[in-house]
Protein backbone atom coordinates (compact mmCIF):
# COMPACT_ATOMS: atom_id res chain seq x y z
CA UNK A 1 0.00 0.00 0.00
CA UNK A 2 1.42 3.39 -0.95
CA UNK A 3 1.08 6.30 1.44
CA UNK A 4 1.03 9.95 0.50
CA UNK A 5 4.49 11.10 -0.50
CA UNK A 6 6.30 13.79 1.47
CA UNK A 7 5.72 16.40 -1.25
CA UNK A 8 1.99 15.60 -1.37
CA UNK A 9 1.67 16.07 2.39
CA UNK A 10 3.75 19.28 2.35
CA UNK A 11 1.46 20.77 -0.35
CA UNK A 12 -1.67 20.34 1.75
CA UNK A 13 -3.35 23.72 2.30
CA UNK A 14 -5.06 25.36 5.27
CA UNK A 15 -8.35 24.71 3.43
CA UNK A 16 -7.50 20.98 3.34
CA UNK A 17 -6.94 21.23 7.08
CA UNK A 18 -10.30 22.90 7.66
CA UNK A 19 -12.02 20.09 5.75
CA UNK A 20 -10.21 17.39 7.76
CA UNK A 21 -10.94 19.12 11.09
CA UNK A 22 -14.62 19.41 10.14
CA UNK A 23 -14.73 15.70 9.29
CA UNK A 24 -13.12 14.85 12.65
CA UNK A 25 -15.49 17.08 14.64
CA UNK A 26 -18.64 15.88 12.86
CA UNK A 27 -17.57 12.24 13.25
CA UNK A 28 -17.05 12.57 17.02
CA UNK A 29 -20.29 14.52 17.49
CA UNK A 30 -22.42 12.16 15.39
CA UNK A 31 -20.97 9.09 17.04
CA UNK A 32 -21.36 10.52 20.56
CA UNK A 33 -24.91 11.78 19.99
CA UNK A 34 -26.33 9.25 17.54
CA UNK A 35 -23.90 6.28 17.46
CA UNK A 36 -23.24 6.75 13.73
CA UNK A 37 -20.62 8.26 11.47
CA UNK A 38 -21.82 10.88 8.98
CA UNK A 39 -21.46 10.45 5.24
CA UNK A 40 -18.82 12.63 3.60
CA UNK A 41 -19.85 14.11 0.28
CA UNK A 42 -18.07 16.14 -2.40
CA UNK A 43 -14.63 15.22 -1.15
CA UNK A 44 -11.56 16.34 -3.09
CA UNK A 45 -9.82 13.44 -4.87
CA UNK A 46 -6.63 14.09 -2.88
CA UNK A 47 -8.52 13.16 0.30
CA UNK A 48 -9.26 9.76 -1.23
CA UNK A 49 -5.56 8.81 -1.34
CA UNK A 50 -4.48 6.45 1.39
CA UNK A 51 -2.50 8.09 4.17
CA UNK A 52 -1.46 7.56 7.74
CA UNK A 53 -3.28 9.92 10.06
CA UNK A 54 -3.68 10.70 13.76
CA UNK A 55 -6.46 12.65 15.48
CA UNK A 56 -5.72 14.29 18.81
CA UNK A 57 -8.45 15.60 21.10
CA UNK A 58 -7.74 18.13 23.83
CA UNK A 59 -9.74 20.08 26.39
CA UNK A 60 -8.20 23.33 27.64
CA UNK A 61 -4.94 22.30 25.98
CA UNK A 62 -4.80 19.00 27.91
CA UNK A 63 -4.78 15.68 26.07
CA UNK A 64 -8.20 13.99 25.99
CA UNK A 65 -7.49 11.27 23.42
CA UNK A 66 -5.19 10.44 20.53
CA UNK A 67 -5.48 7.54 18.12
CA UNK A 68 -4.27 7.07 14.60
CA UNK A 69 -2.95 4.87 11.87
CA UNK A 70 0.73 4.91 10.94
CA UNK A 71 0.12 2.69 7.95
CA UNK A 72 -1.88 4.06 5.02
CA UNK A 73 -4.69 1.53 5.41
CA UNK A 74 -7.56 3.92 4.68
CA UNK A 75 -8.29 6.78 2.33
CA UNK A 76 -7.40 9.96 4.23
CA UNK A 77 -10.95 11.14 4.92
CA UNK A 78 -12.02 7.70 6.20
CA UNK A 79 -8.88 7.45 8.33
CA UNK A 80 -9.77 10.81 9.90
CA UNK A 81 -13.31 9.63 10.65
CA UNK A 82 -12.15 6.39 12.25
CA UNK A 83 -9.25 7.92 14.19
CA UNK A 84 -11.49 10.70 15.53
CA UNK A 85 -14.11 8.26 16.80
CA UNK A 86 -11.46 5.95 18.27
CA UNK A 87 -9.74 8.91 19.98
CA UNK A 88 -13.09 9.79 21.57
CA UNK A 89 -14.07 6.26 22.55
CA UNK A 90 -11.12 3.85 22.61
CA UNK A 91 -8.03 5.61 23.96
CA UNK A 92 -7.29 3.39 26.98
CA UNK A 93 -5.92 6.34 28.95
CA UNK A 94 -9.31 8.08 29.10
CA UNK A 95 -13.02 7.36 29.50
CA UNK A 96 -15.22 7.88 26.45
CA UNK A 97 -15.96 11.48 25.53
CA UNK A 98 -19.31 12.51 26.97
CA UNK A 99 -21.99 14.63 25.38
CA UNK A 100 -21.17 17.41 27.88
CA UNK A 101 -17.58 17.56 26.65
CA UNK A 102 -18.39 17.99 22.94
CA UNK A 103 -18.48 21.79 23.05
CA UNK A 104 -15.08 21.92 24.78
CA UNK A 105 -13.09 19.62 22.50
CA UNK A 106 -10.16 20.97 20.51
CA UNK A 107 -9.23 18.94 17.43
CA UNK A 108 -5.88 18.30 15.80
CA UNK A 109 -5.36 16.20 12.67
CA UNK A 110 -1.87 15.07 11.67
CA UNK A 111 -1.46 13.67 8.16
CA UNK A 112 1.55 11.39 7.83
CA UNK A 113 3.77 10.93 4.82
CA UNK A 114 5.31 7.62 3.96
CA UNK A 115 8.03 6.55 6.41
CA UNK A 116 11.67 6.23 5.51
CA UNK A 117 14.29 4.33 7.45
CA UNK A 118 17.16 6.49 8.66
CA UNK A 119 20.66 5.49 9.70
CA UNK A 120 22.37 7.37 12.48
CA UNK A 121 26.14 7.28 12.75
CA UNK A 122 28.53 9.05 15.08
CA UNK A 123 28.98 11.88 12.56
CA UNK A 124 25.29 12.31 11.73
CA UNK A 125 23.95 15.87 12.03
CA UNK A 126 20.77 15.13 13.94
CA UNK A 127 19.52 18.72 13.50
CA UNK A 128 19.52 18.22 9.73
CA UNK A 129 18.07 14.71 9.89
CA UNK A 130 15.25 15.36 12.38
CA UNK A 131 13.71 18.79 11.90
CA UNK A 132 11.65 20.25 14.73
CA UNK A 133 7.95 20.44 13.93
CA UNK A 134 8.42 18.62 10.61
CA UNK A 135 9.55 15.08 11.34
CA UNK A 136 8.01 12.45 13.55
CA UNK A 137 9.82 9.27 14.53
CA UNK A 138 9.08 5.60 14.90
CA UNK A 139 11.45 3.04 16.41
CA UNK A 140 10.95 -0.70 16.31
CA UNK A 141 12.73 -3.85 17.32
CA UNK A 142 11.06 -7.23 17.41
CA UNK A 143 7.50 -6.86 18.68
CA UNK A 144 8.14 -3.46 20.26
CA UNK A 145 7.55 -0.19 18.49
CA UNK A 146 6.78 3.38 19.41
CA UNK A 147 5.91 6.54 17.54
CA UNK A 148 5.96 10.23 18.37
CA UNK A 149 4.31 12.84 16.17
CA UNK A 150 6.30 15.91 15.05
CA UNK A 151 4.45 18.27 17.37
CA UNK A 152 5.67 16.33 20.44
CA UNK A 153 9.22 17.57 19.83
CA UNK A 154 7.96 21.16 19.93
CA UNK A 155 5.48 20.72 22.78
CA UNK A 156 8.13 19.16 25.05
CA UNK A 157 10.94 21.39 23.71
CA UNK A 158 13.13 18.40 22.89
CA UNK A 159 16.39 18.30 20.99
CA UNK A 160 16.63 15.71 18.18
CA UNK A 161 18.67 13.48 20.52
CA UNK A 162 16.06 13.76 23.28
CA UNK A 163 13.31 13.11 20.72
CA UNK A 164 15.04 9.88 19.69
CA UNK A 165 15.33 8.82 23.33
CA UNK A 166 11.68 9.67 24.08
CA UNK A 167 10.59 7.60 21.08
CA UNK A 168 12.54 4.64 22.53
CA UNK A 169 10.76 5.13 25.85
CA UNK A 170 7.39 5.26 24.05
CA UNK A 171 8.27 1.89 22.50
CA UNK A 172 8.90 0.44 25.96
CA UNK A 173 12.61 0.17 25.33
CA UNK A 174 15.66 1.65 27.03
CA UNK A 175 16.80 5.20 26.37
CA UNK A 176 19.24 5.22 23.45
CA UNK A 177 17.76 2.01 22.03
CA UNK A 178 18.20 3.64 18.64
CA UNK A 179 21.95 2.99 18.91
CA UNK A 180 21.35 -0.78 18.85
CA UNK A 181 21.92 -2.14 15.31
CA UNK A 182 18.81 -4.34 15.72
CA UNK A 183 16.59 -1.28 16.24
CA UNK A 184 15.06 0.32 13.16
CA UNK A 185 14.49 4.07 13.16
CA UNK A 186 12.06 5.67 10.75
CA UNK A 187 11.14 9.27 10.17
CA UNK A 188 8.10 10.70 8.48
CA UNK A 189 6.71 14.12 7.78
CA UNK A 190 3.57 15.12 9.59
CA UNK A 191 1.38 18.01 8.50
CA UNK A 192 -0.51 19.24 11.55
CA UNK A 193 -3.86 21.01 11.37
CA UNK A 194 -5.57 22.37 14.47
Amino acid sequence: MISMKIDEVSRMTPEDGRVLLKIARESVEEHTLRMRIPAVRNIDPSMKRNAGVFVTLKINGELRGCIGFVEPIYPLYIGVQKAAVYAATDDPRFPQVSEDELGHLEYEVTVLSETEEIRIGKDTDLNALIIRGVHGLEVSRGIRSGLLLPQVMEELDLSPLQFLDETCIKAGMKVSCWKDPETRVYRFMGKVFS
